[in-house]
């Protein structure tokens, strides 16, 4: 509406409507945006005006309402009371989890009531002379200079202090609610220009413990009343009734910021909805004594050589881009075609399998290994030992020669027997789960598959390598994660990722297998999750098992990528395409022998 007012005012003919007709509907959609708002602040003014009586009788004597408790703890020592005082103050205290109260005597418990009284009455005249200051600004006035300076100080300052009306009665209403209640943190500062104040509770509307002990004397006071004259037990009682009525005051504070702040952010609002950009011309620039003064309406034009030079720049940050990665694959390849066959730490040969780095420098098992357990307790990002680049444990990859005479994994153990006729990724999942066994006989492991068919042909392969397992497929799902997680001869429990991947938590169990790599990253996280949680004491390890060459390899490599989040159309091609290459080379060559990528990493 105000875009059609904008182009009749320019001579703009527009069908079915005139300019008083636009002007009329234009003021009624802000009449009606910020009505509710407006309603608010008078509102919160009313209630504010029917609190001011209540407020003028009680200012006369809450500053000394607090006088009768030196009398009644002079008293109470005078009875041989003081056990029962203090055993009950200190035992409310306790239940309530409060150590900012210290109980010595009864004169220091006096003391500290006292001044903490007088920091909370100062708080309360504070926050009433601030809430007279804020609606004396005339915030519904048109023009109103207080609104105009909460916006600015809202909505348009950046970099700047906070320092408007609004603002210091928020901060004073944050203080006075921390005298009122427990439970408020400190604020960080997020940015130089702020202050640390003090926050709002939050919603955690937990009595003070001066509150606390109030009522707790009190409540002693009364079960003793025969030791207390009358007029001590009316001021205690009175002093309990200024606390309810100081918190009134605040929550009539409270609704006051809120109605102003509401109305504040609307009224912005509206104005930023007809606010029509323009480009500043010389004259305009010159009208308003430079770039600096400009309206915000207002967009400086940039000249033509201004955007070439900005193009140039793109273009040459584009192509260092690409000259660096140019360098880095010729020193990746000529590394490939000049780097010896030994370790860089031990300098023995790398043997049948080793581990490589991003950056193509290789080290030997045994090295890795104990790198790997030095680093282990301080973090997942390793170095490499020859040119000190830094990577994550994940991205280091575990290679192993081609063939039935290539060594075994460094984590399985070479004294290990498989027992049964298994394939050849199923016999590696066997032989790590005993190798798991060898190294620390409490480990308790997960075995993951999202092919539930294949469950019952691993459970033939534990039992007959006399593994304690259970199976979280078959029925009785409760009594058989109480039997995982209780009997420590259990090691292994088999389930489906598509069951057993949320909501469980096993942190009994330290390892994880993947019997075959994952096409949903989330389920993939989801399934480590089970171990990797809070009350987790133990080093975790997880393991996937790859057939290397084929489309597993490929959907490993696709799903552990941390750039790629989300399958594509093309991402699918190129892998059924993958697959059908790989089935057609296994059947046209019956030498092709399988062989397992084994990856492990430290969660």
């Amino acid at each position: 509406m105000n875009s059609m007012i904008d182009l009749m005012k320019e001579g703009v003919e527009i069908r079915g409507i005139d300019l008083e007709t636009a002007h009329a509907k234009l003021k009624e959609a802000e009449e009606g945006y910020t009505e509710q708002a407006i309603s608010s602040v008078h509102s919160s003014h009313d209630a504010i005006n029917e609190m001011k009586p209540q407020y003028s009788h009680i200012k006369t004597f809450m500053d000394n309402s607090i006088g009768w408790i030196s009398e009644t703890m002079s008293t109470a020592e005078r009875a041989s009371l003081r056990h029962v005082f203090v055993d009950a103050i200190r035992g409310v205290l306790e239940n309530n989890s409060r150590s900012d109260f210290p109980v010595h005597s009864l004169r220091g418990v006096s003391l500290i009531c006292v001044q903490r009284w007088d920091e909370m009455v100062a708080s309360v005249k504070k926050t009433v002379e601030l809430i007279r200051q804020l609606m004396a600004i005339g915030i519904l006035d048109s023009p109103s200079e207080g609104l105009e300076a909460i916006i600015a100080c809202h909505y348009k300052s950046v970099g700047t202090q906070r320092n408007c009306d609004l603002c210091l009665f928020n901060k004073q209403l944050n203080l006075f609610e921390s005298l009122m209640f427990v439970g408020t943190p400190q604020k960080k500062k997020f940015f130089d220009y702020e202050e640390e104040t003090v926050e709002g509770t939050a919603g955690a509307k937990k009595a003070s413990s001066l509150e606390i002990v109030l009522h707790t004397i009190r409540s002693v006071m009364t079960r003793n009343s025969g030791h207390f004259h009358r007029k001590l037990l009316d001021g205690a009682e009175e002093t309990e009734s200024l606390i309810d009525h100081f918190k009134t005051i605040l929550q009539k504070g409270k609704d006051l910021y809120s109605a102003y702040e509401d109305f504040a952010a609307r009224t912005d609002e509206l104005r930023q909805c007809k606010l029509r950009l323009e480009y500043a011309s010389a004259e305009i620039i010159k009208q308003y004594g430079g770039i600096k003064d400009l309206p915000h309406n207002y967009i400086i034009k940039g000249s033509e050589e201004e955007t070439r030079r900005a193009h140039a720049q793109a273009v040459g940050a584009e192509d260092l881009t690409q000259t660096r990665l140019l360098s880095k694959l010729r020193y990746v390849s000529t590394l490939r075609h000049s780097q010896r066959n030994d370790c860089p730490i031990c300098l023995n040969e790398l043997g049948d399998a080793w581990l490589v780095y991003p950056c193509a420098h290789c080290m030997c098992t045994a090295c890795f290994g104990a790198l790997s357990k030095h680093s282990v307790s301080m973090s997942s990002f390793l170095k490499c030992p020859v040119c000190r680049s830094g990577t994550i444990r994940s991205s280091i990859a575990f290679v192993q020669n081609r063939g039935p005479s290539r060594s075994l994994h460094f984590l399985d153990s070479p004294s290990v027997v498989v027992k049964g006729d298994a394939s050849v990724k199923l016999d590696a999942v066997i032989r790590r789960l005993l190798s798991i066994h060898v190294r620390d006989p409490w480990a308790k492991t997960l075995v993951f598959t999202s092919i539930p068919s294949i469950i019952p042909v691993i459970s033939e392969l534990l039992q007959e390598n006399n593994i304690p397992y259970r199976s979280y497929s078959v029925g009785r799902r409760q009594v058989t994660l109480a039997e995982f997680r209780l009997d420590p001869k259990i090691q292994v429990l088999v389930m489906p990722i598509n069951q057993g991947a949320r909501g469980l938590n096993l942190t009994v169990a330290n390892n994880i297998i993947f019997v075959e790599p994952q096409l949903d990253a989330s389920q993939l996280a989801q399934a480590i999750g089970r171990i990797d949680r809070i009350g987790q004491t133990r080093r975790m390890m997880i393991h996937h098992f790859v057939v290397y060459g084929s489309i597993e390899e490929h959907i490993h490599h696709r799903i552990t990528d941390p750039q790629n989040t989300e399958w594509t159309v093309g991402d699918i091609k190129r892998l059924l395409h993958t697959g059908a290459q790989y089935f057609d080379q296994a059947l046209n060559n019956d030498s092709t022998q399988a062989g397992i990528i084994s990856t492990s990493t430290s969660a």
